[in-house]
């Protein structure tokens, strides 16, 4: 699999997570919590894709 597949999966990954994480300690405020995830899942991709292009 190509790098920015595998930074693609990973982020979405801790997106999801992140997410849920977020509902659970924000009180289900939806926006809060899709801005948030939103964010750190484009960084999460970005520092993903530059380690994995280190890597690789």
């Amino acid at each position: 699999m190509g790098k920015g597949l595998v930074s693609l999966m990973f982020a979405v990954g801790a997106g999801t997570w992140l997410y849920s994480h977020f509902q659970q300690t924000s009180g289900n405020n939806t926006v809060r919590s899709l801005k948030a995830v939103a964010i750190t899942g484009v960084v999460i991709f970005i520092f993903s894709f530059i380690i994995l292009g280190l890597i690789l």
